[in-house]
């Protein structure tokens, strides 16, 4: 039987809830036998957080704030 997880839509609204900013990206991870989200967002401040959310709980598991960010890409070495 599948197990219902919720969507990667209501983890963005959960991750904004508790960081202000725009999302950068979400994925959905599996670690240890267990689902998450990890949402990547950037604050107005340029502050990058990490949100993981429970896949199947809908809650915060854990914020991690990355500290300063720069939204200019990486420049390839050739």
């Amino acid at each position: 039987m599948k197990k219902n997880i919720i969507s990667e839509k209501q983890a963005e609204d959960i991750a904004l809830k508790r960081i202000k900013g725009d999302v950068l990206n979400v994925e959905m991870e599996k670690e240890e036998g267990k689902t998450y989200y990890e949402v990547k967002i950037i604050t107005s401040n340029k502050v990058l957080f990490e949100v993981e959310i429970d896949a199947h709980t809908g809650k915060i598991v854990e914020v991690e704030n990355e500290g300063k960010h720069s939204r200019k890409k990486d420049k390839k070495v050739k």
